[in-house]
Formats: C-alpha cells, structure tokens, sequence
C-alpha cells in the first residue's frame, strides 16, 4: 500500500471498499426495495430551489433601498438648497429694518412716512416665503 501523508491520513469521502459477495447481496436488496421519500428529503429540495430565488429577491430589494435612498438624498439637498435660497431673501427683507432701526437708536421718535405700504409689502414677500 502506498504511504499517505498524514495531513490526509485522516480524510474521509463517505465511502468503503466491499468484496463481490458483499456487492451481490446489497444488489439483491436493493432491487427489491422500494424507495421512499422522507418528509426531510421534500424540505431539502424544497429549500434548495428557492434559495436561488431569495438570493434574487434579496438583491432586488437592496437595489430598491439604494435608489430609494438616493432619492431621499437628492430630495434633502434639494429642500436644504431651496431653504438656504429662502433664508437668505428672508435675511434681505428683514435686515434693512433692523438695521435702520439700530442706526437711529439715540432717537427718541422713529419718522416714517408712508409705513403702513412699506410694512404690508414686506409681510407680504415674508408669508410668500415661509408659506409658499
């Protein structure tokens, strides 16, 4: 017998050599024997078919989570880009007021001719703004 080296020594195929006798006898056996199914073997096939097809599904649904979830980013950067445009008009309506006011306040009285147009054209532009 040919020397195996011990890192294969102990391998195993599941299978093991029988003398003719032997072989002849479980022919006999076999052939006389039905063959039948095991609830397990049914599971086995079962689960071995699908399983191609949740991998599919699997896939499917992660591409879904990634388009959807650029969808979401690209709706965020839309909304923090149309914020930002709106928060700065905001900032050039209101800031002229404050600053006016800031300028005269050693004054005692504020003078301002024509008020009541001046301040609902500028409510107006800020509601268009925050409330679209």
């Amino acid at each position: 017998m040919a020397e195996i080296p011990p890192e294969y020594a102990a391998m195993d195929y599941g299978f093991s050599a029988v003398d003719e006798a032997t072989f002849k006898a479980n022919q006999e056996t076999a052939e006389t024997t039905i063959p039948t199914i095991d609830e397990n073997d049914i599971t086995r096939v079962l689960l071995n078919a699908l399983s191609p097809l949740e991998d599919k599904l699997d896939s499917l649904l992660l591409r879904k989570q990634i388009d959807e979830s650029d969808d979401v980013q690209v709706a965020i950067a839309q909304a923090q880009e149309s914020l930002g445009t709106k928060l700065s008009e905001l900032e050039k309506l209101v800031m002229p007021l404050l600053v006016n006011l800031l300028k005269t306040a050693d004054k005692e009285y504020i003078y301002w001719p024509n008020r009541t147009a001046q301040v609902q054209s500028t409510i107006d532009k800020v509601l268009a703004l925050t409330r679209g």
